[in-house]
């Protein structure tokens, strides 16, 4: 009798959601689980993965691809579904519907999701998922009817989260620009090199250990948050707010590059630190977030962060039991 074993893709499908709408907070539990949020959540963030890990495989591509698609799902997500990126009256929005707005666009806003969206809906559960399943990294997850399947429904969502999750109309213009976008960005993902160290190498430094990937991590989220949070409620232009996001993202691309011999001697324990790092932050901010509600039922983000936490404790002493079985053979 064939002994069960869980499934990768199932693990990506579920982790995608879990991490960018949970433990966000972007979605907490009272709105999570109920039955038809959940179904759309699912749809998106688990098919978007899922798919944006299978065409980096198949286009036997390597991060910077994934990423490039991270951005692109980002844009079906925000832009085309909940349309954010135009809706300056969005819940989550805030200063930020006025606060660098121009040309029907909420910029500052704009930039932000699409980096949360290409590190925290598609970078970190894919990497978590590849520190799970290191046996199944180089295969496919899913065959290619369900890949068209998953496809399927995340067209099917999108378009049903644009007609009735949020009636804000942007206007066709914006739709088109959007979805020109998108395009450009998936051939670009089609045709990078596959290794960052092709695309641009960094003077190396010698192999940094684990928690200063997970310092790293856990700085550079802290410092994405408070660029986002505290600058529109200066004078300063929201133009100095992007360059500033923009600017913090190449600044930890460049010392992860640097620490990790340009990616090519970093292992899953410098890897899986680095995403608990920019996940802890997450782990902290849940509990306030239900203290402090606002005008959000919050409650049992306590909760969510407390099961996070167990998760991210046995997913590390996981990897280094396995690590420690591996080098005694």
């Amino acid at each position: 009798m064939k002994k069960a074993t869980l499934s990768p893709a199932l693990v990506l499908f579920l982790l995608s959601p879990l991490v960018a709408e949970l433990l966000s907070g972007s979605s907490p539990p009272s709105q999570f689980f109920s039955p038809l949020l959940l179904i759309l959540l699912l749809a998106l963030y688990g098919s978007g993965a899922l798919i944006c890990r299978e065409l980096t495989l198949r286009w036997a591509k390597g991060w910077p691809s994934l990423l490039i698609l991270g951005a692109a799902f980002a844009i079906v997500v925000e832009g085309l579904m909940a349309k954010s990126f135009f809706d300056p009256y969005w819940t989550d929005v805030g200063t930020l519907g006025s606060y660098g707005r121009w040309l029907g666009i909420n910029w500052v806003w704009t930039v932000q999701m699409i980096f949360f969206h290409a590190l925290f809906s598609i970078g970190i559960p894919v990497l978590i998922t590849n520190v799970l399943f290191p046996q199944h990294r180089n295969e496919a997850w899913v065959s290619p009817r369900t890949f068209n399947w998953l496809a399927g429904i995340l067209l099917a969502a999108t378009i049903a989260g644009c007609l009735f999750f949020n009636l804000y109309q942007p206007g066709l213009g914006l739709y088109i620009i959007a979805l020109l976008i998108v395009a450009i960005l998936v051939l670009i993902a089609r045709y990078l090199p596959a290794r960052m160290q092709d695309i641009m190498t960094i003077r190396e430094t010698s192999l940094a250990a684990p928690y200063v990937f997970g310092a790293l991590g856990f700085v550079a989220t802290l410092a994405f948050f408070l660029i986002n949070s505290l600058l529109p409620l200066t004078p300063i232009p929201a133009i100095v707010t992007i360059i500033c996001v923009i600017a913090l993202a190449s600044y930890v691309l460049r010392n992860i590059l640097a620490m990790s011999g340009n990616g090519s001697r970093w292992g899953a324990e410098h890897q899986i630190a680095l995403a608990t790092g920019a996940l802890l932050l997450l782990v902290l901010r849940a509990p306030l977030l239900e203290w402090f509600p606002g005008m959000r039922n919050t409650a049992g983000m306590t909760l969510v962060a407390v099961i996070a936490t167990l998760g991210l404790i046995l997913m590390g002493w996981w990897v280094r039991i396995r690590l420690h079985s591996q080098n005694r053979i």
